[in-house]
C-alpha cells in the first residue's frame, strides 16, 4: 500500500493512525512524497490519483520517505512539540516587548544593560530603591 505525503511542511497527521494500523498487521506500507510522484512523466488528476499511484508502485517507481521506528515515534513527536512550544513562547516574548515599547516602556533596555547583575531583584523591586545609571 502506498499514500501519499504532499511535502508542503504542513503537518497533515491523519494517515498516521491508518499508516501504524497497516503496519502492524504485517502490510509493507510507504509514505510517498508527492513531490516524487508528481516528477515522474504522465499524466496525473485528483480522479485518477489512487490508480496513478498504483501503477507506479507496481513498477517500482516509487521511493518511501523516512518514517522513524515505531519506538522512536513518540519521542520524535515530543522533541517536535518541544520545539513548538519554544518557538511559541520565543514569539509571545517578542510581542510583549513590542507593546511595552509602543507604550514607551524600555523593560527590555533596563533588563539587559548590566548583565552582571541580576536582572529580576531590579524587576520585583518595580523602580522603588535606587535608580539605575
Amino acid at each position: 500500500m502506498q499514500s501519499e505525503d504532499r511535502g508542503d511542511g504542513v503537518d497533515r497527521v491523519y494517515w498516521i493512525p491508518l499508516y501504524e494500523i497497516l503496519e502492524e498487521r504485517g502490510f509493507d506500507v510507504l509514505l510517498v512524497n508527492a513531490r516524487d510522484v508528481h516528477n515522474v512523466r504522465g499524466r496525473k488528476s485528483d480522479v485518477s490519483d489512487c490508480a496513478w499511484l498504483r501503477e507506479l508502485h507496481s513498477v517500482g517507481l516509487l521511493r518511501a520517505s523516512f518514517r522513524p521506528a515505531a519506538a522512536i515515534v513518540p519521542l520524535c513527536s515530543y522533541l517536535r512539540q518541544r520545539a513548538t512550544l519554544v518557538e511559541e513562547a520565543a514569539t509571545r516574548i517578542q510581542r510583549m516587548q513590542k507593546a511595552l515599547t509602543e507604550m514607551n516602556l524600555k523593560l527590555h533596555t533596563v533588563l539587559t544593560r548590566r548583565p552582571s547583575r541580576p536582572s529580576l531583584p531590579r524587576l520585583a523591586r518595580g523602580g522603588r530603591g535606587r535608580a539605575d545609571r
